[in-house]
């Protein structure tokens, strides 16, 4: 028998040219459910860093064939911006055939009430990044941004990877030990009332229940990776390697 409809979700896979091991776990990932998966959600940090729509990087070029090779074999691929790819715009979703979505997004899926976040919201407790998070997002910093020369960006990009590469032990550190606050998943769920709650940002895989709701996390694919299967009868959080 034909298998029932099912929906992927997966994040933070962090994908970059530095780390092929992730993009050739993602190409499998990719391969086994094409033709097969209604939807593929993306739930931000995408990709390690993201410099503009323009950029024309051999890297970027891959990303959009893999996913619009995908796309058109039958899977719809929405994509939600995380604190790595926020400045990932239209160009690109429309080149990869994707649809971007709001942070929170909640959806029926499958006859699942569920609400996507990317997860670093709901980190409230992290007051510095908070702030960053607010600079950052905001249209004018964007905007200015992107206006500056390609090889200007491309110059802060490198920039960024070299301080990266010193501080990642301690970034993937900070990230696991910088978890949600139960205050700000309190008021998502508050708010929307979902049977589910699924977010990615911390890394530390695993599902959680506050009351009604079940929260579940996904993790990084720097080591391995993970994904949520949504299906008529349930939803799973899964291992991938």
């Amino acid at each position: 028998m034909p298998e029932s409809p099912y929906s992927l979700v997966i994040s933070d896979l962090h994908l970059s040219e530095h780390h092929p091991e992730a993009t050739e776990r993602f190409t499998r990932f990719l391969q086994t459910h094409t033709g097969k998966a209604a939807q593929l959600f993306i739930l931000g940090d995408f990709v390690e860093f993201w410099i503009g729509d323009d950029d024309p990087a051999p890297f970027n070029l891959l990303l959009i064939q893999l996913l619009s090779d995908f796309a058109q074999a039958g899977t719809t691929i929405y994509f939600m911006a995380g604190n790595r790819d926020f400045l990932l715009k239209n160009r690109f979703a429309k080149q990869c055939h994707m649809q971007r979505l709001p942070d929170p997004y909640p959806v029926n899926v499958h006859g699942h009430d569920i609400v996507f976040m990317h997860g670093d919201t709901l980190c409230t407790d992290d007051v510095r990044y908070q702030r960053y998070r607010r600079i950052v997002t905001n249209p004018i910093v964007q905007w200015i941004f992107l206006r500056l020369p390609l090889t200007w960006r491309q110059k802060i990009a490198q920039s960024v990877r070299q301080d990266s590469k010193k501080q990642h032990a301690k970034h993937r550190q900070a990230l696991m030990t910088a978890d949600v606050t139960t205050q700000a998943v309190d008021k998502v769920i508050d708010q929307y009332h979902p049977q589910y709650l699924i977010h990615g940002h911390t890394h530390c895989m695993g599902e959680h229940q506050h009351g009604q709701t079940t929260r579940m996390v996904l993790s990084d694919w720097y080591q391995a990776g993970s994904y949520i299967k949504i299906t008529h009868k349930n939803i799973t959080l899964n291992h991938w390697k």
